[in-house]
């Protein structure tokens, strides 16, 4: 892997990681508000990309969790 090649990869697993840290906080507004996903999303502030990137980041938790 080139250098560039490596910061890219290094960069998107520091911002899934960053990404994984809304799941709680995104869980607890669905359950105890009673909010879509979308809607706890926008509450937080997170742009439709890194919505995105969460449901991605959701779907896959769920499916290794089963």
């Amino acid at each position: 892997i080139s250098a560039l090649g490596h910061k890219r990869q290094l960069w998107k697993i520091t911002m899934e990681d960053a990404m994984t840290n809304y799941l709680p906080a995104i869980d607890i507004m669905m359950c105890h508000l009673g909010i879509s996903f979308e809607q706890a999303c926008e509450q937080l502030g997170l742009s439709p990309q890194e919505q995105q990137t969460l449901d991605q980041l959701q779907k896959q938790k769920q499916t290794q969790s089963n």
